[in-house]
Protein backbone atom coordinates (compact mmCIF):
# COMPACT_ATOMS: atom_id res chain seq x y z
CA UNK A 1 0.00 0.00 0.00
CA UNK A 2 1.01 3.33 -1.00
CA UNK A 3 -0.61 6.84 0.20
CA UNK A 4 0.63 9.02 -1.86
CA UNK A 5 -0.34 12.48 0.15
CA UNK A 6 -0.09 10.82 3.66
CA UNK A 7 2.34 14.23 4.38
CA UNK A 8 -1.32 16.46 3.38
CA UNK A 9 -3.35 13.75 5.58
CA UNK A 10 -1.13 13.77 8.38
CA UNK A 11 -1.56 17.95 8.75
CA UNK A 12 -5.25 17.56 8.28
CA UNK A 13 -6.19 15.32 11.59
CA UNK A 14 -9.57 16.17 12.63
CA UNK A 15 -13.05 14.77 12.91
CA UNK A 16 -13.09 12.46 9.41
CA UNK A 17 -9.32 11.81 9.93
CA UNK A 18 -8.26 9.85 6.47
CA UNK A 19 -5.29 9.03 8.96
CA UNK A 20 -7.73 7.11 11.06
CA UNK A 21 -9.08 4.98 7.80
CA UNK A 22 -6.28 3.99 6.86
CA UNK A 23 -5.22 2.69 10.35
CA UNK A 24 -8.67 1.08 9.95
CA UNK A 25 -7.87 -0.50 7.01
CA UNK A 26 -4.12 -1.96 8.23
CA UNK A 27 -5.85 -3.05 11.64
CA UNK A 28 -8.70 -5.07 9.01
CA UNK A 29 -5.54 -6.62 7.69
CA UNK A 30 -3.99 -7.50 10.79
CA UNK A 31 -7.11 -9.73 11.58
CA UNK A 32 -6.61 -11.95 8.14
CA UNK A 33 -2.99 -12.66 9.44
CA UNK A 34 -0.96 -9.92 8.17
CA UNK A 35 2.04 -8.34 9.28
CA UNK A 36 2.40 -4.36 8.72
CA UNK A 37 5.92 -2.47 8.50
CA UNK A 38 6.44 0.77 7.69
CA UNK A 39 8.25 2.47 5.50
CA UNK A 40 7.85 6.36 4.57
CA UNK A 41 4.83 6.32 2.59
CA UNK A 42 4.38 2.66 2.21
CA UNK A 43 2.96 -0.17 4.66
CA UNK A 44 3.97 -3.60 3.54
CA UNK A 45 1.18 -5.71 4.25
CA UNK A 46 3.17 -8.99 4.48
CA UNK A 47 1.01 -12.54 4.77
CA UNK A 48 3.93 -15.27 5.79
CA UNK A 49 2.62 -19.26 6.60
CA UNK A 50 4.35 -18.37 9.60
CA UNK A 51 1.60 -16.31 10.71
CA UNK A 52 -1.26 -17.55 8.73
CA UNK A 53 -0.83 -21.16 9.16
CA UNK A 54 -1.33 -21.53 5.23
CA UNK A 55 1.13 -21.98 2.51
CA UNK A 56 -0.57 -20.07 -0.16
CA UNK A 57 -1.46 -16.96 0.83
CA UNK A 58 -1.86 -15.27 -2.36
CA UNK A 59 -6.24 -15.05 -2.30
CA UNK A 60 -5.78 -13.89 1.06
CA UNK A 61 -3.97 -11.05 0.35
CA UNK A 62 -6.04 -9.80 -2.57
CA UNK A 63 -9.09 -10.13 -0.28
CA UNK A 64 -7.04 -7.71 2.34
CA UNK A 65 -6.02 -5.15 -0.37
CA UNK A 66 -10.00 -5.61 -1.81
CA UNK A 67 -11.44 -4.40 1.65
CA UNK A 68 -8.88 -1.95 1.72
CA UNK A 69 -9.80 -0.48 -1.03
CA UNK A 70 -13.12 -0.70 -0.40
CA UNK A 71 -13.00 1.52 3.18
CA UNK A 72 -10.89 4.12 1.18
CA UNK A 73 -12.85 4.04 -1.51
CA UNK A 74 -15.77 4.99 0.74
CA UNK A 75 -14.17 7.18 3.02
CA UNK A 76 -13.16 9.13 -0.62
CA UNK A 77 -16.87 9.64 -1.10
CA UNK A 78 -18.09 11.14 2.14
CA UNK A 79 -15.06 13.55 2.66
CA UNK A 80 -13.24 16.45 1.86
CA UNK A 81 -9.59 14.86 2.58
CA UNK A 82 -8.97 12.15 -0.11
CA UNK A 83 -6.86 9.19 0.36
CA UNK A 84 -4.51 9.00 -2.69
CA UNK A 85 -3.56 5.44 -2.50
CA UNK A 86 -1.98 2.29 -4.81
CA UNK A 87 -2.12 -1.24 -3.78
CA UNK A 88 0.45 -3.77 -5.26
CA UNK A 89 -0.07 -7.26 -4.86
CA UNK A 90 2.90 -9.54 -4.99
CA UNK A 91 4.50 -12.72 -3.93
CA UNK A 92 8.39 -13.58 -3.09
CA UNK A 93 10.71 -15.10 -0.99
CA UNK A 94 11.52 -14.00 2.12
CA UNK A 95 13.53 -15.07 4.95
CA UNK A 96 11.56 -14.60 8.05
CA UNK A 97 13.24 -15.31 11.73
CA UNK A 98 10.66 -15.15 14.59
CA UNK A 99 12.01 -14.47 18.12
CA UNK A 100 9.87 -13.31 21.12
CA UNK A 101 6.68 -13.09 19.13
CA UNK A 102 8.51 -10.36 16.92
CA UNK A 103 8.67 -11.47 13.22
CA UNK A 104 11.99 -10.08 11.07
CA UNK A 105 12.26 -10.73 7.71
CA UNK A 106 14.61 -9.72 4.42
CA UNK A 107 13.86 -9.75 1.13
CA UNK A 108 15.67 -12.83 -0.92
CA UNK A 109 15.11 -11.00 -4.58
CA UNK A 110 13.64 -8.32 -5.26
CA UNK A 111 10.30 -8.75 -3.97
CA UNK A 112 10.00 -5.92 -1.49
CA UNK A 113 10.96 -3.42 -4.98
CA UNK A 114 8.19 -4.95 -6.68
CA UNK A 115 5.77 -4.68 -4.64
CA UNK A 116 6.58 -1.06 -4.12
CA UNK A 117 7.07 -0.44 -7.88
CA UNK A 118 3.11 -2.03 -8.32
CA UNK A 119 1.56 -0.09 -5.79
CA UNK A 120 3.67 3.36 -7.26
CA UNK A 121 2.12 2.44 -10.73
CA UNK A 122 -1.16 1.90 -8.93
CA UNK A 123 -3.89 4.95 -8.71
CA UNK A 124 -6.62 4.21 -6.37
CA UNK A 125 -6.61 0.32 -7.62
CA UNK A 126 -5.31 -3.07 -6.85
CA UNK A 127 -2.59 -3.79 -9.42
CA UNK A 128 -0.99 -7.59 -9.17
CA UNK A 129 1.95 -8.67 -10.03
CA UNK A 130 2.52 -11.00 -13.38
CA UNK A 131 3.69 -14.04 -10.62
CA UNK A 132 0.26 -13.54 -8.52
CA UNK A 133 -1.75 -13.50 -11.30
CA UNK A 134 -0.90 -16.64 -12.78
CA UNK A 135 -1.09 -17.94 -9.21
CA UNK A 136 -5.05 -17.00 -9.01
CA UNK A 137 -5.55 -17.77 -12.86
CA UNK A 138 -9.72 -18.68 -12.50
CA UNK A 139 -10.12 -17.14 -9.09
CA UNK A 140 -10.34 -13.71 -10.15
CA UNK A 141 -10.65 -11.94 -13.27
CA UNK A 142 -8.02 -8.96 -14.01
CA UNK A 143 -6.98 -7.21 -16.97
CA UNK A 144 -3.57 -6.59 -18.55
CA UNK A 145 -2.40 -3.19 -17.87
CA UNK A 146 -0.78 -2.37 -21.12
CA UNK A 147 3.33 -1.75 -21.33
CA UNK A 148 3.39 -3.31 -18.02
CA UNK A 149 3.81 -7.23 -16.37
CA UNK A 150 0.85 -5.29 -14.18
CA UNK A 151 -3.16 -7.21 -14.02
CA UNK A 152 -5.73 -4.76 -12.66
CA UNK A 153 -8.12 -6.79 -10.68
CA UNK A 154 -11.59 -6.75 -11.48
CA UNK A 155 -13.67 -9.10 -9.54
CA UNK A 156 -13.09 -12.17 -7.68
CA UNK A 157 -15.16 -15.63 -9.82
CA UNK A 158 -17.91 -16.37 -7.79
CA UNK A 159 -18.67 -19.77 -8.58
CA UNK A 160 -21.75 -20.14 -6.23
CA UNK A 161 -24.57 -19.35 -9.14
CA UNK A 162 -23.00 -22.75 -11.25
CA UNK A 163 -22.87 -24.83 -8.05
CA UNK A 164 -25.78 -26.69 -8.42
CA UNK A 165 -25.60 -27.39 -11.82
CA UNK A 166 -22.24 -28.58 -11.54
CA UNK A 167 -23.14 -31.05 -9.16
CA UNK A 168 -25.89 -32.14 -11.31
CA UNK A 169 -23.72 -32.69 -14.34
CA UNK A 170 -21.12 -34.40 -12.23
CA UNK A 171 -23.81 -36.74 -10.69
CA UNK A 172 -24.92 -37.64 -14.00
CA UNK A 173 -21.53 -38.50 -15.20
CA UNK A 174 -20.76 -40.92 -12.31
CA UNK A 175 -23.95 -42.64 -13.37
CA UNK A 176 -23.23 -42.96 -16.66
Amino acid sequence: LKIKNLAVLKANRGMDSPVEVIEDALSQAKTSGAKIYVDDDYRLVIFIPLVTKERDNDIRAISAAKEMAALFERHNKSSAYKIEFGIGVHSGQLAVESKDKNIKFVSMDNTIVIAKRIAESSNGNILLSDNVHRKVLGKIRAEKIAGTNFWQLKKFVDREDYSDFVQKFLNKQKSQ
